[in-house]
């Protein structure tokens, strides 16, 4: 008996209770909805009947409709007990959603939901797996960057940033992918000394640097240190550049092995979802005056870089 235990117990799945619909909603997806900040009988519209249906009555109601501040839908929810797929909602859920859109001349988004599995159809994506059903701000910024959605067929490349031929047909395969293809991600991959940092990185971080900035760019890569481009980029910024000689790499390792200790020390140990740049800034700043001044190593005799550098006499 125990060995069949066994055998039975590495393909068990837990299942949620087999509830029945009406609890589901009331239990699990109602609670969803309170979380997300809609408010019933406001923004949130149980059983609501759409006549024109496909059926002997002609008429269907709709397990939740989400509406914007003008009354306008944003989404249609479609609800399932929880043992049942949500997937058998999907045509039911899609025929509530072109009646709604015939009347208000906007196709509102789908949801399938049982409480436990919640998928989203947004006319834009395929049908895809979500945490959660989205909050009214969320959907109504979603609306919004479909408005102002433009094609990438006529996308021009910069090429003081990306000027070799094999960059530009990379980026223009990544917007015939998002654009052509309807697709939510891409990949690049590209071989070393190809470019694809600074196809990707440098550019959009001089970008962000004002007028009076002017910081020091460390790499690992003499490809990029010795690169006529890259050069080109670094004194167009004013910018100062850094490289260890080859084969000896001391200064690289001293700079991974500091922001490794930042990301252990102060980056992963926290959420940073309400974070402004400023505050990180602060934050940051805060970590390396105590990194500096405070934080001891063993590698310096139990002393912090700054005592160190005193006792050295390269420091006040």
């Amino acid at each position: 008996m125990s060995a069949r235990r066994a055998e039975k117990q590495q393909t068990y799945v837990p299942k949620p209770l087999d509830l029945s619909e009406y609890k589901t909603r009331k239990i699990y997806i109602d609670s969803m909805l309170v979380d997300a900040g809609w408010t019933e009988g406001k923004d949130w519209i149980n059983e609501v009947e759409l006549p024109g249906m496909p059926n002997k009555s002609e008429v269907g109601f709709a397990d939740y409709v989400l509406y914007d501040d003008a009354h306008k839908p944003l989404a249609v929810i479609e609800a399932k007990r929880t043992c049942v797929d949500v997937a058998k909602g999907r045509q039911q859920a899609k025929l509530y959603a072109d009646i709604l859109e015939k009347e208000y001349g906007r196709r509102p988004v789908i949801f399938l939901t049982n409480g436990f599995d919640t998928r989203i159809i947004d006319n834009q994506y395929p049908e895809r797996k979500v945490a959660e059903i989205y909050s009214k701000r969320d959907l109504e910024k979603w609306y919004n960057l479909q408005s102002m959605k433009t094609s990438l067929n006529h996308i021009s490349v910069d090429k003081n940033i990306a000027g070799r031929y094999y960059q530009e047909a990379a980026i223009k395969a990544v917007c015939d992918s998002f654009d052509k293809k309807n697709r939510r991600k891409a990949l690049l991959v590209m071989a070393t000394g190809s470019g694809k940092t600074r196809t990707v990185m440098l550019g959009n971080a001089i970008d962000t640097l004002n007028d009076n900035e002017h910081p020091l760019v460390h790499s690992d890569r003499g490809c990029h240190y010795r690169w006529p481009d890259w050069i080109k980029l670094m004194v167009g910024a004013a910018l100062t550049r850094s490289m260890s000689k080859k084969g000896c790499s001391p200064d690289n390792s001293a700079c991974e092995g500091l922001f490794g200790r930042i990301k252990n020390e102060m980056f992963y140990s926290r959420d940073w979802g309400d974070t402004s740049v400023q505050q990180f800034i602060e934050i940051l700043d805060e970590y390396l005056i105590w990194y500096n001044d405070k934080r001891i190593k063993e590698s310096l005799g139990y002393m912090s870089p700054r005592e160190y550098r005193q006792s050295l006499g390269l420091v006040a």
